[in-house]
């Protein structure tokens, strides 16, 4: 069971660390031509953890038909934007960037002034990196009641080592309890 638990954790802080980068351009309306320079940009949800970033160009009618048309580069550790030039010899059509493990939208790039016949892609490329966690402030104010304290007086007898641990303990009111039972559970484990 324990071991379930762990791999379950280990799983889910994989998946988490893998897609460190949301990206923010381009975004859906997005419009470029062949032959410009762009700057893509993105925030990093841990930037401690996000080393070197791929940034691929892909284009496909659905996520499971997507395919890699250009490699635009690597961003350097850290780094959350990186200049890029579309390739000249594109046809206009819907694009997507992959930047690390996470994915743009899908975006228009024309070529000589035309982009695509036909409407974007009805589905979401295959992984979208979640967004970075907003800050907030939130101020919290608790009251405090102190409890009342009872000291209960119990016989001791040198001869029980449980009777000689209230007697050192019996002081400490009702943390002696506590601190009664905790010698209790040692002394039981000892016999």
């Amino acid at each position: 069971m324990r071991f379930s638990i762990f791999a379950l954790a280990a799983t889910l802080i994989t998946t988490v660390l893998a897609q460190q980068v949301y990206p923010t351009s381009p975004v859906a309306s997005t419009v470029w031509s062949t032959g410009q320079t762009v700057t893509l940009k993105w925030k990093i949800n841990s930037p401690t953890s996000v080393g070197k970033l791929s940034i691929e160009l892909l284009t496909g009618d659905n996520p499971q038909q997507q395919h890699v048309v250009a490699d635009l580069g690597t961003a350097p550790s850290g780094a959350t934007s990186y200049k890029a030039t579309i390739p000249s010899d594109l046809p206009g059509a819907w694009y997507t960037i992959r930047i690390g493990d996470s994915y743009t939208a899908f975006f228009v790039i024309k070529a000589g002034g035309v982009g695509p016949t036909g409407p974007p892609p009805t589905t979401a490329p295959p992984t979208t990196a979640p967004a970075p966690p907003s800050v907030s402030t939130v101020t919290r104010t608790t009251t405090t009641k102190a409890l009342p304290t009872t000291t209960t007086v119990l016989p001791t007898s040198s001869s029980n080592p449980m009777n000689a641990a209230v007697g050192q303990f019996k002081a400490f009111g009702g943390v002696g309890s506590v601190m009664v039972a905790a010698v209790a559970v040692a002394v039981g484990v000892a016999l």
